[in-house]
């Protein structure tokens, strides 16, 4: 799942405040989702909300995840989660998914060359 943070981080990497960045996104891939996923409606492109809640009680521990905007609503569990693929681009009159992006890894930032890959990119979205 790829999320766009609705604030940049105070700690941020020089080179992305020097290069003027104000917008933060991570890639969050989940590790061994339950069998217990309800999705509910049709996600757009709108803010979502995500909430990480405490582990759920089984023998397994679990985390559960929700995520939710209007007409829309899916839920469930996994084992753990991984953050990755860290960037950061100025917003303004560019369209998101063309801005120049300043990956946090060297790697993303060599292969991808400053651009945020198509969703079809499967060495992107496929492993973090």
């Amino acid at each position: 799942m790829r999320v766009e943070f609705p604030r940049f981080p105070d700690l941020a990497p020089s080179d992305w405040t020097a290069a003027g960045c104000d917008r933060f996104e991570a890639q969050i891939g989940f590790i061994a989702v339950g069998e217990d996923l309800r999705m509910r409606g049709v996600p757009d492109s709108t803010v979502i909300n995500i909430e990480l809640g405490p582990r759920v009680p089984t023998p397994e521990r679990r985390i559960r995840i929700a995520v939710n905007s209007p007409g829309f609503s899916l839920e469930f569990s996994a084992h753990a989660l991984k953050v990755g693929h860290l960037n950061a681009y100025r917003s303004g009159g560019t369209d998101p998914y063309t801005a120049r992006r300043w990956f946090e890894s060297r790697l993303d930032q060599h292969v991808h060359r400053e651009v945020l890959p198509p969703t079809t990119s499967a060495v992107f979205y496929g492993r973090m």
